[in-house]
C-alpha cells in the first residue's frame, strides 16, 4: 500500500524535495549577505562620499539579503501548504482503499460482526501500517 502511494504521489514529492532544497540554500545564503554587508560598512570608512558608485554594492547586498529572506519564506510556506495537502490527499487514498476492499467483502462470509466494525478494524489496520511506515 505505502509503494502505491509513493508512486502515485512521487512526482509531487520529488517537487517538494526540490523546494526543500532551494529553501535550505537560501537559508545559508543569507548569512552570506550579512556577512558581506557588514564587510562593507566596515570598508566604508575609507570612501565617505555618498554617491551611487561608492554605494551600489551595500544596496545589491541589502536587496540580495531581503530577496533570499523573502524566497525562503515563500519557498517554506509553500512546502507547508503541499505537505499539508499531500497527507490529506494520501489519506484520502488509503480511505478509499478501505472501502474498496470493503465493497469486496460478502455478509454470508463474516456473520459476527457488522459492516461498520469491519471498516473500524481495516482502518484500524491501515492507519498502522500507515504510522509503521513514517
Amino acid at each position: 500500500m505505502l509503494r502505491a502511494i509513493l508512486s502515485t504521489f512521487s512526482l509531487r514529492i520529488s517537487v517538494l524535495l526540490l523546494f526543500g532544497f532551494i529553501a535550505a540554500a537560501t537559508n545559508f545564503a543569507a548569512p552570506f549577505f550579512i556577512y558581506k554587508l557588514t564587510e562593507f560598512i566596515k570598508g566604508g570608512a575609507a570612501n565617505p562620499e555618498l554617491t551611487w558608485h561608492n554605494v551600489k554594492d551595500g544596496v545589491g547586498y541589502a536587496c540580495g539579503l531581503c530577496f533570499v529572506q523573502f524566497a525562503g519564506y515563500f519557498l517554506t510556506e509553500h512546502m507547508t501548504f503541499q505537505n499539508n495537502a499531500l497527507g490529506r490527499r494520501s489519506a484520502n487514498a488509503v480511505i478509499a482503499l478501505i472501502y474498496e476492499k470493503h465493497q469486496r467483502i460478502s455478509v454470508a462470509t463474516n456473520k459476527e460482526f457488522s459492516r461498520g466494525q469491519i471498516i473500524n478494524f481495516v482502518q484500524v489496520d491501515a492507519l498502522r501500517l500507515f504510522a509503521i511506515s513514517k
